[in-house]
């Protein structure tokens, strides 16, 4: 098989990969391993313009969300499936320190930012009479998303299920060989695995884990997004996905009875309505030590390179830096 590219791993980035590849003449082949618990199978898949515990509104971040949410809508109508959905997330404002940074940033720029004082959200939740709105943010449905373009693959046996091996990789400036396959070029999307390949030594991972669970919770509104300690996040049919902590030191990739318990704690404590926990998820997030997210060509292999390290922005970065990627290779 001789193809223009290889692309390793088809989480988010890759996909976005190969998305941008099907637009063009260039051929490619994907090698993907199906790892069940990988950062971009248990995401929640939310666009949110405002950043951490001051609600920093940062325009470049603003660019890359206009670039995600227009190829998002591009991909549903190629596939003819929902994959992007508008909403907001309605953040707590019971704690005093919450309230005065949103309200500071909200003086500073009401582009993105409102309050509402009780719309009987009250009624749902215990002592949540006041919220700070954030709007529009978007959820990306990410099991619907990352399954397109594989099914599409394999109609054209373009994708195959295996672990890669980076022992059988022999890359020179001119060609990239792996078992069969003979390619110009190499892109590396594979996630956690990328702190095992032997060509990315260069960069640094600290990576993190993440666990949420998943909530049958009936009698709460699905068109938004509650934000306290966690987030309650829509996925359809009366489930929340609740979630995610952030674990830097850890032994495993399984869930832990520790978050389970916390977890359980504080929905009681939040919900005023019942609630079912169904399902239990964990996994492990790729992230550098600078957690900057990185999209580059290889330091000394030009036909070599990787993207890696998204992080809790991967829905509205991934797609900008991936089109920049390719571009890059291209031209250089």
């Amino acid at each position: 098989m001789v193809v223009d590219y290889i692309i390793v791993g088809q989480g988010i980035s890759g996909t976005w990969l190969s998305w941008f590849l099907l637009q063009t003449d260039k051929s490619f082949v994907v090698i993907d391993h199906q790892q069940l618990n990988s950062a971009s199978r248990i995401a929640a898949g939310i666009i949110n313009p405002v950043s951490g515990k001051r609600f920093v509104i940062d325009e470049t971040h603003e660019e890359q969300i206009q670039f995600a949410v227009n190829n998002y809508q591009a991909f549903e109508s190629y596939f003819n499936t929902a994959v992007i959905t508008a909403t907001s997330i309605l953040q707590s404002l019971d704690d005093n320190a919450t309230r005065t940074a949103f309200e500071k940033r909200l003086n500073e720029n009401k582009t993105y930012l409102s309050i509402q004082e009780d719309n009987g959200i009250s009624q749902i939740f215990n002592s949540k009479k006041t919220v700070g709105i954030i709007h529009p943010c978007y959820k990306i449905n990410i099991p619907t998303f990352t399954a397109a373009i594989p099914e599409l693959l394999i109609q054209k046996n373009q994708l195959l299920h295996e672990a890669f091996d980076y022992s059988l990789l022999n890359v020179t400036n001119g060609l990239v060989v792996y078992k069969n396959i003979e390619a110009k070029n190499i892109i590396f999307a594979d996630g956690i695995s990328g702190q095992h390949n032997p060509y990315l030594q260069h960069l640094s991972f600290a990576n993190t884990k993440g666990e949420a669970i998943i909530v049958n919770i009936p009698d709460l509104p699905d068109d938004k997004i509650f934000k306290e300690k966690y987030m309650l996040v829509p996925m359809g049919g009366q489930q929340f996905w609740i979630g995610a902590s952030t674990t830097w030191a850890f032994t495993d990739d399984l869930p832990s009875t520790a978050f389970y318990n916390q977890t359980k704690t504080w929905l009681e404590q939040l919900l005023k309505i019942p609630f079912t926990i169904t399902s239990h998820i964990a996994g492990i997030r790729p992230t550098l030590t600078n957690r900057q997210p990185v999209s580059m060509i290889h330091p000394l292999y030009s036909n070599m390179a990787f993207i890696n390290g998204m992080g809790a922005k991967a829905c509205s970065v991934a797609p900008k830096l991936a089109m920049e990627l390719i571009q890059k290779i291209e031209n250089k």
